[in-house]
């Protein structure tokens, strides 16, 4: 026949045999690399479901909103912000008040409670500290020091 037919009993099996190997072990990384990028996937998911909800829930806003925030939308906080003001009334949000649903001046007295259970100092030795201060505010500066020095010796 045709001189191909000689050519073909020329080949090395064993060389045939690496080529399977090189074949399966790229195929196997190929799996392995279609594994990880599911995975990177479904972790970018989680992270931006968890950082909308965290972002919404801090503004007051039920986070079931965060289905029809944008996919393109940058994952920071000011991002996301932006968005919900501007967005924010097709949902029934306030932009003036991001956490509506609580009283006036909650936030702020809990900002307080909260950097006086931080600060460790009671709710009464807070006020009484605070009635120094204005004690000493109307007799002056040096009065003021004077107060400071006390509280820094005492640990407060």
């Amino acid at each position: 026949m045709s001189n191909y037919e000689d050519d073909e009993d020329d080949f090395d099996t064993e060389s045939n045999d690496v080529l399977g190997q090189l074949r399966k072990a790229n195929k196997a990384k190929e799996k392995q690399l279609k594994e990880i990028q599911e995975e990177l996937l479904s972790l970018r998911k989680d992270k931006r479901d968890r950082t909308i909800s965290e972002v919404l829930t801090a503004r007051g806003v039920n986070p079931k909103i965060s289905a029809f925030i944008p996919q393109d939308i940058d994952l920071t906080e000011d991002s996301l912000s932006s968005w919900l003001t501007e967005y924010g009334d097709v949902f029934g949000v306030s932009s003036n008040q991001p956490n509506s649903g609580l009283p006036d001046g909650f936030a702020d007295n809990y900002k307080k409670a909260q950097a006086t259970i931080d600060g460790g100092i009671s709710a009464d030795r807070e006020q009484m500290i605070q009635a120094q201060m204005d004690e000493a505010a109307t007799k002056g500066p040096d009065a003021l020091k004077a107060l400071f020095a006390d509280l820094g010796k005492a640990g407060y």
